[in-house]
């Protein structure tokens, strides 16, 4: 308790909300979706037989802002 203290009173906090802040964060990095919805998801999206390049060109593409030789 007192190293978790420590560090809260380095960053100007109460040990209260510091908790909050790392416990908001460690949330944020943690997926709350169930991985089988994710990948239907994919799935979905892999059906659909989207128009698609090597890296390369995806990379030029986007970075020119326009489309080129879209089917």
């Amino acid at each position: 308790m007192a190293e978790l203290r420590k560090l809260a009173r380095a960053q100007g906090l109460t040990l209260g909300e510091w908790v909050r802040r790392e416990l908001r964060a460690a949330r944020q990095r943690q997926s709350t979706k169930d991985p089988e919805i994710k990948l239907a998801a994919m799935a979905r999206a892999a059906a659909m037989n989207l128009p698609t390049a090597d890296i390369e060109r995806m990379i030029a593409e986007s970075q020119s802002g326009y489309p080129v030789d879209l089917p």
